[in-house]
């Protein structure tokens, strides 16, 4: 390729001056530097400050000025033409070192290469290392790391064990990049076997490899062993905690997230980043602690974080969990910009704190900025047409959503479009945006099954549910829920009974409580109270509320002799001493029965009790 390139003197090069005026010549800046290492030198600048073009540029000037370039200057260039997106230069220099001998002699270019070989398609990689007359555990490493980015797992973990069976030792870094492949596709086992080898070949004391090894068994649900190992971490460094603290938080553990925070902050690592605080402030809601979310919120201004947009949403969301809509108002206010997220995120809060008019007023405030709405902007505002059945709000958001060309690639929104017709009562225009979506999945069949359900379609409902299994979407408990819901609402015993049989058996989902519920209230609909309660008595797995609520029910309605309204009511008093509904309840028919100094008792405990039972009220 560069046979052809003319040789030119120094003097033929002044000319060079007009046509890139601001290049260097480069005679003039290297008079006095060893060349070779002045030009790379020069080029390795070039790409630290981001000018990648003018290196590939000063690389031709290289080779028409016939100074021959080293195996450095070929790795600098390969950077270079990476960061343009060139794959033209990519082969030029591929061909350059075949040339010159650089693929056959230096591993490192053959590295190098490939990783930028990866960036289009992996045949071309394959087919390099294929070739290559020396693979090193470098090289083999950086193969395995294309592979990861390129999905490939299997890929990667064949070229691992390729590697063993060569005779080929991995390195730390190796294990590292094989266990991040373990904790994206959950192979726990594999990434036990790593790390036994790790310890056979003494490469477990690494701290990249004992963080990587961290992240596997977290994203494993394997938190103790995660735990264990940085326990017995020599050095830890920030990545070290962001790992475990991260882990601890998706895998339930928010106390030990504190913990291992405060750990952090008593030991040699006082250094806590946006990514950290982000994880803590997410512990923060589940433990329902909002004096540590004030702490950490002045901690975010201590440490000079405040201008982090996505830590300050995080924040914001998290007041809102705590039903504090001035603190998110105020700190979503102060923002020095707005981005999607933030705006949907404060949608959602007002929408998730039943402030539907305030969320369609932020809606339309962000409607005079330059932000798109995305999907979880709709999501919310969709939920609150459907909480104040806000009918042509909501068509004229759906309209909106058909404007932005949403339904096309999220389920989601067609999900909730669906919920929020059927909500409506409207079922055929449910049915309609069903039936307008070619991709149809579980979370779609479920909320068209439980729209027919909510409206007293039984018949609809399993229809549609027949049809999903026809098309092959097996059923999960939700479903379950909502067709055993609608056989409960329309007398539909039979299928029913027949659907409650066959879930464990040939679907392997085990019922729950939710499942249960809607047996014993089928039960209660059709007036056999006493095979309810034994139904109950047989449950294998201990009823709650909603159960005893259920049976409460059905007191009213069969007329209940004494000692079994007596069994319901001191359960849910148990169950739930704060809900003074109940209390009404049984109150009203224990003076059915004419028990009145039981009446007086409730009474007593009505007026005792700090709660009270809400008022309804009318949106007219």
């Amino acid at each position: 390729m560069y046979d052809k390139i003319p040789k030119r003197n120094p003097a033929s090069l002044l000319s060079s001056r007009d046509r890139t005026p601001n290049l260097v010549e480069p005679f003039e800046y290297f008079a006095q530097y060893d060349m070779i290492h002045a030009w790379t030198s020069k080029m390795s600048n070039l790409i630290k400050g981001n000018r990648p073009r003018k290196a590939i540029y000063l690389f031709k000037e290289m080779l028409i000025n016939a100074q021959k370039p080293n195996f450095v200057t070929i790795l600098s260039v390969i950077k270079a033409a990476v960061m343009v997106g060139s794959r033209y230069v990519v082969l030029g220099v591929h061909g350059y070192s075949i040339k010159v001998g650089f693929l056959e002699s230096q591993a490192l270019v053959a590295t190098a290469l490939s990783g930028a070989y990866s960036k289009w398609d992996m045949s071309s990689t394959w087919k390099l290392y294929a070739e290559a007359p020396k693979k090193d555990v470098v090289f083999s490493t950086a193969m395995i790391t294309s592979c990861l980015g390129k999905v490939d797992y299997a890929g990667a973990f064949n070229l691992f064990s390729s590697m063993l069976f060569s005779g080929l030792q991995p390195n730390y870094v190796t294990l590292a990049t094989v266990l991040a492949a373990c904790a994206d596709v959950a192979a726990l086992e594999t990434g036990k076997q790593i790390h036994c080898y790790s310890i056979r070949k003494s490469l477990s004391h690494h701290m990249i490899f004992l963080n990587s090894l961290m992240d596997m068994y977290s994203k494993c649900k394997c938190l103790d062993s995660a735990l264990h190992v940085f326990d017995h971490m020599q050095d830890r460094d920030i990545v070290s905690c962001r790992i475990i603290i991260c882990g601890s938080v998706k895998n339930g553990s928010p106390i030990k997230a504190l913990e291992i925070f405060h750990r952090m902050r008593a030991s040699n690592v006082k250094v806590v980043d946006e990514y950290i605080l982000q994880e803590l402030i997410r512990a923060c809601s589940p433990l329902d602690e909002k004096f540590m979310l004030l702490e950490f919120h002045s901690l975010i201004w201590k440490v000079g974080l405040i201008n982090f947009v996505p830590l300050v949403t995080e924040l914001l969301q998290a007041y809102g969990k705590f039903e504090d809509i001035g603190s998110s108002r105020s700190i979503f206010d102060h923002l020095n910009f707005k981005d999607i997220v933030a705006w949907s995120v404060m949608i959602s809060t007002y929408s998730q704190n039943n402030k539907a008019k305030d969320a369609f007023d932020m809606f339309r405030e962000m409607q005079l900025t330059d932000c798109r709405p995305n999907q979880y902007t709709f999501l919310s505002l969709l939920h609150s047409c459907t909480k104040i059945d806000a009918v042509d709000i909501g068509k004229s958001i759906h309209a909106q959503i058909i404007k932005y060309g949403y339904p096309d690639n999220t389920n989601y929104l067609t999900s909730a479009l669906i919920d929020m017709y059927c909500n409506f009562g409207q079922t055929k225009e449910g049915e309609a945006v069903f039936d307008e979506d070619l991709h149809k999945d579980l979370i779609c069949w479920s909320s068209i099954i439980n729209g027919y359900a909510i409206n007293g379609c039984g018949e609809e409902a399993l229809e549609c549910f027949s049809a999903m299994l026809s098309s092959g979407i097996e059923p999960n408990d939700v479903v379950f829920v909502s067709v055993l819901s609608a056989c409960s609402h329309c007398g539909l015993d039979y299928e029913a009974w027949n659907w409650f049989d066959v879930m464990e058996s040939v679907y392997g989902i085990k019922p729950n409580l939710a499942h249960y519920t809607c047996m014993v209230d089928m039960l209660i609909r059709q007036g056999n109270l006493e095979e309810a309660v034994e139904f109950v008595n047989r449950m294998p797995i201990e009823p709650d509320k909603r159960i005893w609520g259920a049976l409460l029910s059905g007191c009213r309605n069969a007329h209940a002799p004494p000692e079994f309204l007596n069994l319901v009511s001191q359960k849910l008093m148990n169950l739930d001493p704060n809900n003074t509904s109940y209390y009404v309840s049984i109150s009203n028919l224990f003076a059915d029965q004419g028990r009145w100094e039981q009446v007086e008792e409730l009474r007593n405990m009505i007026n005792s009790k700090p709660t009270k039972k809400l008022i309804g009220y009318s949106m007219l």
